[in-house]
């Protein structure tokens, strides 16, 4: 049976969504209050995507359409309210990108609403999807190096480049107030808390260190160093200024080293310094950008269906926005954070 999806928010990783959807069997409707992104959504039938209306009222489409899931794809600090709003009238299965919400505060709103409108739930960690980064993991927890000892993660990007059609200082990213800054790219912290849990502390440097025009308040470097209990230690370097783009991450144990980087997308497993000599190597640049996001769509019509749990739930967002907001205590008190205590 063909399913019916709302998309809310009309803006890139909207529409790209949308054609997943719909290139997975979907009919789509899609939401938004820009008159130029519901123009861009309409366009979207000219690339096959099958589009049942697009309006700006949520009330209408809810009382006109049966949905059988919602998908929140607009800044995220309208994200709780919108959540909230659409808990309080349906129990439809609702998508959302991360993060979660802009404060902690709110995603325990969230969580609340949803709890009670018992709406089956997932959260857009997109990277948890990607071949390469699941083969990291399983990789890790196989024990493939060992005891792990430090793990670097690197995701760092001249924010310019985003979205090169418009202006940056337009884009979300380049405001703290709507949820950007460099902490925005928080998939990274995402995966240190999806493969070894909540750090027991940390250090942080959050800061604005570049030229670029942000809105006040907003940080483009992240440097955290984060402890666990087992003896692992994590850095965590995130910016908005670096050229090239850069994403990477390397995880040391006491059998050697594993790493991986975005541009020749492959996993090297290595115990000799020697780079002639790579004990192992995992390849997975056949793999496409857009993959990450289809797997995704699957994931969410197959939680939908009562056949799977999401990959990633309201837990894991809360989790995120737990050490967010001890990131940002530790950089404003120049001291170490240990939540535990």
């Amino acid at each position: 049976m063909t399913k019916h999806i709302l998309v809310i928010g009309a803006g890139s990783i909207g529409k790209r969504h949308a054609r997943n959807f719909s290139s997975l069997g979907c009919t789509i409707s899609i939401l938004d209050t820009r008159e130029d992104r519901k123009e861009e959504a309409r366009n979207l039938e000219n690339e096959g995507v099958d589009i049942a209306s697009v309006s700006t009222d949520i009330e209408v489409v809810l009382k006109r359409f049966n949905f059988d899931g919602i998908l929140i794809c607009t800044p995220p600090h309208i994200h709780a309210q919108q959540i909230i709003d659409i808990c309080k009238t349906t129990n439809i299965p609702i998508f959302s990108e991360k993060p979660l919400t802009t404060t902690l505060e709110d995603a325990l709103k969230v969580q609340e609403a949803v709890e009670r409108g018992s709406n089956p739930f997932m959260l857009g960690y997109c990277w948890r999807a990607a071949e390469a980064i699941k083969k990291l993991g399983v990789l890790i927890k196989e024990g493939k190096i060992g005891k792990p000892l430090h793990a670097n993660f690197t995701m760092a990007a001249y924010l310019p480049d985003w979205h090169p059609w418009e202006d940056y200082r337009d884009f979300f990213v380049s405001k703290r107030s709507w949820g950007g800054g460099a902490l925005y790219e928080n998939h990274w912290l995402d995966l240190m808390l999806w493969w070894w849990g909540m750090p027991n502390e940390l250090v942080a440097i959050c800061d604005k260190i570049s030229g670029l025009d942000l809105e006040e308040g907003t940080d483009d470097n992240v440097d955290v160093i984060f402890s666990y209990d087992s003896g692992l230690r994590c850095t965590l370097h995130l910016d908005l200024y670096s050229r090239p783009h850069n994403k990477s991450i390397e995880i040391v144990g006491e059998k050697g080293t594993l790493s991986w980087d975005f541009r020749l997308n492959c996993i090297r497993y290595r115990i000799n310094e020697d780079p002639a000599k790579f004990e192992k190597l995992w390849d997975f640049s056949h793999t496409k950008r857009n993959d990450m996001f289809l797997a995704e769509a699957q994931g969410f019509l197959c939680m939908i269906d009562g056949k799977t749990e999401p990959t990633c739930g309201l837990e894991d967002g809360i989790n995120v926005l737990k050490v967010i907001e001890w990131i940002r205590a530790s950089a404003e008190m120049g001291i170490k954070i240990v939540p535990k205590s």
